[in-house]
């Protein structure tokens, strides 16, 4: 459970970085 709990939270960190970036991009263009 515990495992599984901390899987989806790397799974929304990893979401997090890659929108972040991606505005980051957005923001230079």
């Amino acid at each position: 459970m515990l495992k599984q709990n901390k899987e989806k939270g790397g799974f929304y960190n990893k979401l997090f970085d890659y929108i972040s970036s991606l505005l980051l991009l957005f923001s230079i263009m």
